[in-house]
């Protein structure tokens, strides 16, 4: 529901696992269609902890507006926080 309201400015995978079990739940809730929807256009800030997740995603249809350098967790906050700064 806070994804489909747009409370959330950003969210974050760091493995393919993750991709699966949203997509799982929403599947479940009914809301797979709105989540992919989301994924692709949505206004929040989409990022991927490295080159393995990103592909995920991209076969899943979801767009990736931040991967940091080098796939490590530390990367992917600092590159996210860069991110929302420049909105």
């Amino acid at each position: 529901d806070a994804l489909e309201s747009g409370q959330i400015d950003a969210i974050a995978f760091t493995s393919q696992v993750q991709i699966n079990n949203l997509l799982a739940i929403a599947s479940q809730a009914g809301k797979e269609e709105s989540i992919r929807n989301i994924m692709a256009t949505g206004p929040l800030v989409v990022a991927s902890v490295g080159p393995v997740c990103t592909k995920r995603m991209i076969e899943f249809g979801f767009r990736v507006d931040v991967e940091p350098d080098h796939p490590h967790m530390g990367n992917l906050v600092l590159a996210i926080a860069d991110r929302l700064s420049a909105n």
